[in-house]
């Protein structure tokens, strides 16, 4: 139900991966606008695999030092 209630906020298409890249489209061209920038890191395209790749560098540039772990979130349909 919740996620029925909130998904107007973030969900720009049924495709999940296609709505990724439109939200980091917008983040991208938001600029000083949005509440991160986002740079997009492009990815040699491998048959049988979609991932989407990208760097907030504001972020980096203030916690680099600092940053112990980084995380990769994968998800995969059966």
């Amino acid at each position: 139900m919740w996620l029925r209630l909130t998904s107007h906020a973030w969900k720009r298409d049924e495709d999940e991966v296609k709505s990724a890249k439109i939200i980091l489209e917008e983040a991208q061209t938001a600029g000083t606008h949005g509440l991160y920038v986002v740079e997009p890191i492009p990815l040699h395209e491998e048959e049988g695999f979609t991932a989407i790749a990208f760097a907030l560098p504001d972020i980096l540039r203030q916690w680099g030092g600092r940053i112990r772990e980084v995380s990769l979130d994968s998800a995969c349909e059966s």
